[in-house]
């Protein structure tokens, strides 16, 4: 009686192990769900497991992910060892491919199905996606390489203006990147902490030049720049870019003196400088007219060029003469004015004015014949102030201006090692090392 009845069971089980062959043998690309699970068969009939496995579904190809038991996986993240990547199955259990959000968090997948991760661009936007669960970060700061990021409530890192960040101010440049030193944004100068980023005020040294950083409504955290600023019962003089002058400054018919022993404060009243006494009086200048009677005087040694009116100096600009001595010496008379004039290279020069036929004082060139003031490479401008030309007086625009509209036709030049420097060697503000770009002094172009 018991054999008969474990072979009936027997008989049983076979038949319904073949029944379920069959069934599954029938199931062909195409979905099954049984007891609130789904499952794909293939073309050969076998139950997907594992993944990312790319399926045609409503004409569209998705991928997905089936566990070890061949059930799709849906909602959820799931971190798979053989690949060590992340995937993201969404509701219809289709894996994210692109740019989305689950569960109020931001994702970004491959057309692989897995999760990126790290500082990524989408749509002309940075991002970054943490390698532990995928999430793109947000209303935090991030250093990824050498770079600090700022990623706001959508995930976006700030770029390319100033923001503020827990009351404080940042800037970050064009590629998201968090910016310090002296920055030029918009038409203004700022300055941003070396170590941690925030926009800071006051007096402030960079790069060898002394800044003013004014805090207060109208300037709100600006350079003091183009002009003669009233600094804690002081006044003090500041170029176009910002940087503190000191020694003489000439502007139009009037000549102050911005004491470098005194932090470059204005002086008023008697000062004796170079064995000369002048009385600046009340206002802190004195007056002349100008002769028409200019001499602009070379010192090849120095690289410095002094420019006088009669017998007085007036201005002084740091030069590059030719290299091996280049450029000669003696006494020679400007002969013409070029706004734009092609140099070796070919090269262009700004505001050109020739004291021999192939000698000339000229801006730094910029490379090609386009005039585009934007070509001017920073390895060249950089060496304002050391021999660095083929025979040509190089200057920055600034000065290479001064002298096109100040020096006429007929003006002497004198060209020697040996020429005084009264007014001293100004500074060169620098470019940035390894760019190409304008001359920092260029505000006409």
């Amino acid at each position: 009686m018991k054999k008969k009845q474990f072979f009936a069971s027997l008989f049983l089980l076979v038949c319904m192990l073949f029944a379920m062959s069959v069934a599954a043998s029938a199931y062909k690309n195409q979905w099954v769900t049984t007891n609130g699970s789904t499952y794909y068969y293939g073309s050969n009939g076998k139950m997907y497991t594992g993944g990312p496995k790319a399926i045609k579904k409503n004409g569209k190809t998705y991928l997905y992910l089936f566990d070890s038991k061949g059930r799709l996986v849906k909602n959820q993240l799931t971190y798979v060892k053989s690949s060590k990547k992340l995937y993201l199955s969404l509701s219809d259990g289709h894996l994210l491919t692109g740019f989305g959000t689950w569960k109020g968090q931001t994702y970004y997948g491959t057309s692989k199905g897995y999760l990126r991760t790290g500082l990524q661009k989408y749509g002309g936007k940075y991002y970054y996606f943490n390698s532990s669960n995928g999430q793109a970060v947000k209303r935090a700061w991030k250093k990824v390489g050498k770079y600090y990021y700022y990623f706001n409530g959508k995930g976006r890192a700030y770029h390319g203006a100033v923001y503020t960040i827990n009351g404080d101010k940042y800037y970050f440049d064009k590629d998201a990147h968090r910016v310090t030193g002296v920055q030029k944004v918009g038409d203004y100068y700022y300055c941003f902490h070396i170590k941690t980023g925030k926009m800071v005020y006051g007096w402030r040294k960079y790069n060898g030049q002394t800044y003013y950083f004014a805090n207060n409504s109208k300037m709100k955290g600006r350079a003091c720049t183009n002009g003669i600023y009233k600094i804690s019962g002081k006044r003090y003089y500041f170029n176009n870019l910002g940087a503190r002058q000191t020694g003489w400054i000439v502007l139009g018919t009037k000549r102050y003196y911005f004491d470098p022993k005194d932090g470059g404060a204005q002086v008023y009243g008697k000062k004796t400088i170079n064995g000369t006494t002048y009385n600046f009086g009340t206002k802190g200048y004195v007056t002349y007219t100008p002769s028409g009677n200019m001499t602009i005087r070379v010192n090849r040694a120095k690289n410095v060029v002094t420019i006088y009116d009669g017998n007085t100096p007036v201005k002084a600009m740091a030069c590059s003469v030719g290299l091996n001595n280049a450029t000669p010496v003696g006494t020679f008379y400007i002969q013409s004015h070029y706004r734009w004039w092609t140099l070796d290279g070919p090269t262009t020069g700004q505001y050109c004015s020739h004291f021999l036929s192939s000698y000339l004082f000229h801006s730094v060139p910029m490379s090609g014949t386009d005039h585009n003031p934007y070509n001017v490479a920073a390895s060249d401008y950089n060496k304002l102030g050391q021999a660095a030309s083929h025979g040509c007086v190089r200057l920055c625009v600034a000065d290479a201006r001064w002298i096109y509209y100040n020096c006429p036709i007929g003006t002497k030049v004198v060209i020697s090692d040996k020429e005084a420097t009264p007014l001293g060697k100004p500074a060169v503000v620098k470019m940035k090392a390894g760019t190409v770009g304008k001359d920092p002094t260029d505000i006409w172009s």
